[in-house]
């Protein structure tokens, strides 16, 4: 079973559809073979999302998604939390020239790709988790995030 919970800071404003993120969320996990998780996602700001780059990765930079694998890797079930930086998403989608729904998408899955396994350090690894981003947008509709 995959289990979402959908949650925001109380600084955050924000109006979404948590049964349309959860199908988001379930779509990639079920299609990279992970049938058991316990997620929570939060919707944050910059300066949270910035403390916490800082906190756990010695690096200070916005960012506009963290997310943290809470059990080990090798198990097959994940916990897990992705906090996203509303501002930062929409800041990018102005840069970017996509509309704010489809970036929040794609920073949804990016998340979910993470805790599966997926890495972007390198630039083949970004590559692969670009090809997934894409083909995960194409299949899901996101103008009704």
């Amino acid at each position: 079973m995959i289990s979402i919970l959908v949650d925001s800071i109380p600084s955050i404003e924000i109006s979404y559809n948590q049964g349309i993120i959860k199908s988001l969320l379930t779509t990639v996990f079920t299609k990279e073979r992970i049938t058991a998780a316990d997620l929570n996602l939060i919707f944050c700001d910059d300066e949270f999302l910035s403390d916490m780059k800082k906190r756990f990765f010695g690096v200070s930079q916005w960012a506009d998604v963290i997310a943290f694998r809470l059990n080990d890797e090798d198990k097959s079930n994940i916990e897990g939390e992705i906090y996203i930086s509303l501002p930062r998403v929409i800041d990018n989608a102005a840069t970017y020239n996509e509309p704010v729904k489809k970036e929040l998408a794609r920073v949804i899955i990016h998340g979910g790709l993470h805790l599966i396994g997926y890495d972007d350090i390198e630039e083949s690894d970004k590559t692969i988790m670009r090809g997934k981003e894409l083909e995960f947008l194409e299949q899901f509709d996101w103008n009704s995030l």
